[in-house]
């Protein structure tokens, strides 16, 4: 019998109050998938990649999705997202790029650089959390994920 794995959602997010909105919406129904949370582009590359401080970790373990902010420090999400599809081990991972502007005129290159899907700003917290739980349980349990690279 083989043993399957639990699910890990990717979580890069700057911004330490959206970030723990965003933990907080995911972590609530006990889910199916653990969270994993990066603050910028490198990092999550890092992690993505299994480099620096990442170097150990388990390549075949991939996340089901990745939720990038549009707004990451020091480089934005688009351009994290470009990085994730120039490297073989990351160009077929889903993707969602999330943003709490109000304004979204980027989402055309959001989707040219090759998102899965995109969340813009929607009035009050409640809406965006239940957007962030419902891509993600969409992805890491009703979706069967690539095999692994």
């Amino acid at each position: 019998m083989e043993t399957q794995l639990k699910r890990l959602a990717l979580v890069v997010e700057g911004t330490t109050g959206l970030a723990h909105v965003i933990l907080d919406a995911l972590g609530r129904d006990d889910p199916a998938y653990d969270v994993i949370l990066n603050h910028d582009g490198l990092e999550a590359l890092d992690y993505l990649l299994c480099r620096g401080a990442y170097a150990r970790r388990d390549t075949h373990i991939m996340p089901c999705v990745t939720l990038i902010d549009l707004a990451l420090p020091p480089s934005d999400g688009l351009e994290l997202l470009r990085e994730m599809r120039a490297h073989e081990q990351t160009k077929i991972l889903p993707v969602v790029v999330f943003s709490s502007a109000a304004e979204h005129p980027q989402v055309d290159a959001v989707y040219a650089a090759g998102a899965n899907s995109y969340i813009g700003l929607r009035p009050g917290f409640e809406p965006f959390e239940e957007s962030i739980r419902q891509v993600a349980h969409y992805w890491c349990v009703v979706n069967d994920p690539p095999p692994p690279l």
